[in-house]
């Protein structure tokens, strides 16, 4: 935000109070109180702040880097042959307990 717009903005102090003009970069402005909320607790804004974050592509973006980080520190390479045969024997797994057989070990 501009200072002087700021400054005029937030010296606003009872609803219907109106600055005189202003002049920015911008052009020239008259600001006009039309209502003044406080910000609530962070405790009662938290999971809202948690939700809009993870829905935020941002944070996708910051996953995908660190999950490619951490691929190249360990030199992750993808098994085809053996990504069938885990997925397999968890099928398996699955199977054996929905029929009572499986027993872990």
């Amino acid at each position: 935000m501009v200072p002087e717009f700021e400054k005029a903005a937030f010296g606003l102090k009872n609803k219907g109070d109106m600055s005189g003009i202003i002049k920015t970069s911008y052009g020239f402005h008259i600001i006009k109180l039309l209502d003044k909320r406080g910000i609530p607790p962070f405790g009662e804004k938290k999971a809202e702040l948690k939700q809009m974050i993870s829905r935020d592509s941002r944070n996708e973006a910051s996953r995908l880097s660190m999950v490619t980080k951490i691929k190249t520190a360990y030199k992750y390479k993808r098994n085809s042959k053996d990504k069938r045969r885990v997925h397999q024997q968890l099928r398996q797994q699955r199977i054996g307990r929905r029929l009572g057989t499986y027993k872990s070990r």
